[in-house]
């Protein structure tokens, strides 16, 4: 049977019941916001992640939003920005009229080239961005240090990397804030969310000054939110994956290849709007907070899981001679998604699909190219390659042992030479 690339982390149940409860709250929508459990929930992340504060609000976007906000920079402001992140990342910046400036990444960290990162800085760059890809734990200590000596404003973006370390630390902890997106198929999937962390009780107050501004969102939001991860969530089982879906994507990739990548966002067309959308400016659910604290003490044990199983493909790998991100030699990774860097993409997803096994490129677009923010694009050409060549395959805790088993013979199979391309 085939196995799907990705995977929502709850079970089918626990999207049943959530979608039950949620589309109930709904009906009974008229009682006072339950803001204790969403308290509860921030301490818990905060101590989660050795932070000393945890502000929450609805999307991660928004955390960044307020966080720059926070520090009354002056219009037309530099933040130096990753070239593979979500659009709305940068719609954030760009709605508080800053200026996004990409900066290269390292093929072997996935973070900011430390060099790249300090010849950008100009005396007109306030803050950065720096954001940890796939669950590879990269040291950002460098770069922490550059920004210090220039004064710079540091947000960290680990929605790929919830439980990484480097050194004990953990990724989210070294800058001025950390910003976590509880969105689908994250290893802490509350059906949305971002989540601030921050040791600095100032820039805390700030936040929750910010956050106490913002309206609760209506009980609406959440029940069509908890049926996309159900959609997804069945769609990707293994015996509805190998019946319907693979097989669809493997006729799309072939007849019409472009439909994959719409629907999946990997080319989304169009331009960057500049602007966050209302709903952002809202707060976490109640609803969304019970079921971060319920899925939360899980997020450890399945990153030990993933950790064990993806070392031992990625050791395969490196014995083959392939390139595989190594990040940190002292960090502690994820591998939120399993990532091997390819030479013959297509090649390597044909031979692959044969034997059953989906993989794909990161649905996170290439932002520096120009196509949604032509005023701003720069090449950066590790960033281009990492876009182009580097695949995800599966290698997550809803499968079962046999599974990624099953996925690391064949992926050695194919990059040894013996499974054809």
């Amino acid at each position: 049977m085939a196995i799907a690339r990705a995977r929502v982390y709850h079970s089918v149940p626990f999207d049943v019941r959530n979608l039950v409860t949620s589309s109930v709250a709904t009906l009974r929508s008229q009682g006072p916001p339950d803001d204790q459990v969403i308290e509860t929930f921030e301490r818990r992340f905060a101590e989660h992640v050795g932070a000393a504060h945890c502000v929450s609000f609805a999307f991660a976007r928004t955390a960044v939003h307020q966080a720059l906000e926070s520090q009354a920079l002056p219009h037309g402001s530099e933040v130096l920005m990753p070239p593979i992140t979500i659009s709305p990342m940068m719609d954030a910046v760009l709605s508080l009229g800053l200026r996004p400036v990409f900066v290269d990444i390292d093929p072997n960290s996935l973070i900011f080239d430390v060099e790249a990162f300090e010849r950008a800085i100009t005396p007109n760059t306030r803050a950065a961005l720096i954001t940890y890809l796939f669950g590879i734990a990269a040291d950002p200590t460098p770069l922490i240090e550059v920004a210090a000596r220039a004064g710079l404003f540091v947000i960290e973006d680990f929605s790929h990397n919830l439980g990484a370390s480097v050194g004990g630390r953990s990724l989210g902890t070294f800058g001025d804030v950390g910003v976590y997106s509880c969105s689908a198929t994250k290893t802490l999937d509350a059906y949305g969310g971002g989540l601030a962390v921050t040791n600095s009780t100032s820039l805390a107050g700030l936040l929750r000054t910010a956050q106490r501004r913002l309206p609760h969102p209506p009980a609406r939001r959440v029940p069509p939110k908890v049926l996309v991860d159900l959609a997804w969530n069945a769609g990707s089982h293994k015996s509805m994956w190998s019946a319907v879906a693979f097989p669809l994507i493997r006729a799309l990739r072939r007849w019409a290849p472009g439909v994959e990548d719409a629907i999946s966002g990997a080319n989304t067309p169009g331009a960057g709007t500049g602007e966050l959308a209302p709903e952002a400016f809202e707060r976490l659910s109640a609803h969304q907070a019970r079921v971060g604290l319920a899925v939360l003490p899980s997020v450890e044990p399945g990153n030990e899981q993933r950790r064990r199983d993806a070392e031992r493909l990625r050791g395969a790998l490196r014995g083959l001679g392939c390139s595989v991100p190594q990040g940190a030699p002292a960090g502690v990774h994820v591998f939120w998604q399993t990532v091997v860097v390819v030479d013959d993409p297509a090649g390597f997803q044909r031979a692959l699909a044969r034997l059953g096994i989906d993989t794909a490129p990161t649905n996170l677009p290439l932002l520096s190219d120009g196509g949604l923010y032509p005023d701003v694009a720069k090449s950066c050409t590790v960033a281009e390659r990492i876009k182009q060549r580097a695949f995800y395959v599966p290698m997550n805790n809803r499968m079962s042992r046999r599974d990624r088993a099953r996925v690391t013979d064949a992926v050695v199979q194919v990059l040894g030479g013996r499974g054809g391309g």
